[in-house]
């Protein structure tokens, strides 16, 4: 289990608050705001839950919350930051700050282990007409059309017509790689026809190693999830899952997809909100060979450029590692994609 790293700059937003009287958390506060936001029960031991609760308090709380959900321990209770010095030891409720706070706190950090690509909806660059790659590797994003990161976490909203896309601005080399993980944080309400989440290479039908995710794709046009890889080299290689509920109810969703450029029986595994899902819908392959990734384009939102499959919606996540992430990495993921951006809480 990897520990979890406190975040400095969020713990002091979360300990710094002002404490204005008419704001004050208290212990019962603290607990519903858990439970609500990450299903987490944590005991009250207070003899009075509407005592106000103070910053040691709320950091302990956590604490304990971390441990009932079985993560790796933390200590923030005995940070020195957790000590009282602010108006009579309380803790001010700023609702966006401290709950912002509260939250990366609760829930571990994006796994960051292999990432080639990273964006996300809240840290997008000072740039409104590109999205910032993360992950410190450079491989920044282009937007197209009308696409603009703006100052909200909806993330890039997409119209759903030609030409409103995003594309790496370099190639993304995935050549050297024997695996390749994607997580696509997305909300959409879009009901004709399939959408396209990510293709890399112009196009996944006609060029060996090319690979891509599209929802709710022709053979099976609701909920799921279709995946292709190298469909031009060693034989049809798409993949249907069902994802067993909703993908285009406007609520946020983590779609994740490994892909395998060597012989691996399990190599090939599709995820929705962090579960796992089974080759249920449509067409099945079990070949597990697909030749090797290339050094391509990605692109977001749209197939190889062009009008096909469009997304509408917002995107507020893209990640691609150069591993197959473990399910239990997959899971940490989707959680922390719920905590960032709502949605349903991961069952996983």
């Amino acid at each position: 289990m990897k520990t979890m790293v406190c975040n400095v700059v969020i713990l002091c937003i979360l300990l710094a608050i002002p404490a204005y009287a008419a704001q004050i958390a208290n212990v019962d506060y603290v607990h519903k705001y858990i439970f609500h936001r990450h299903g987490i029960t944590v005991p009250i031991n207070a003899a009075n839950i509407y005592q106000v609760a103070n910053r040691r308090y709320v950091l302990c709380a956590v604490d304990r919350a971390n441990e009932i959900e079985g993560r790796a321990p933390t200590d923030y209770c005995n940070h020195a930051l957790a000590a009282d010095t602010d108006d009579n030891g309380k803790v001010a409720v700023d609702t966006i700050a401290t709950i912002d706070a509260v939250d990366r706190l609760v829930v571990r950090p994006i796994v960051p282990a292999g990432l080639i690509l990273h964006l996300e909806a809240y840290d997008r660059g000072n740039n409104p007409n590109q999205w910032q790659d993360l992950s410190g590797n450079g491989n920044h994003v282009q937007l197209y059309g009308s696409l603009i990161t703006n100052q909200s976490d909806e993330g890039v909203v997409y119209p759903g017509a030609a030409g409103h896309y995003a594309r790496t601005i370099n190639n993304l080399n995935l050549s050297g790689y024997d695996a390749v993980t994607v997580e696509v944080r997305y909300k959409t309400t879009k009901s004709d026809g399939g959408f396209m989440l990510i293709e890399h290479t112009a196009n996944w039908n006609t060029v060996r190693g090319g690979f891509g995710m599209q929802m709710n794709g022709s053979v099976c046009p609701t909920n799921s999830l279709h995946t292709n890889h190298d469909r031009a080299g060693s034989g049809d290689s798409a993949q249907y899952y069902s994802t067993g509920s909703p993908t285009n109810d406007g609520i946020s969703h983590t779609t994740t997809s490994t892909f395998s450029s060597v012989v691996n029986p399990t190599g090939r595994l599709a995820y929705f909100n962090g579960v796992l899902l089974n080759r249920t819908c449509g067409r099945t392959y079990n070949s597990t060979y697909y030749g090797n990734f290339t050094n391509d384009v990605l692109y977001i939102g749209l197939r190889f450029g062009t009008s096909s499959s469009v997304f509408s919606g917002s995107i507020q996540s893209v990640r691609v590692y150069g591993r197959q992430l473990t399910a239990a990495e997959v899971c940490q993921n989707a959680k922390s994609d719920y905590a960032n951006y709502g949605g349903t809480n991961p069952d996983c």
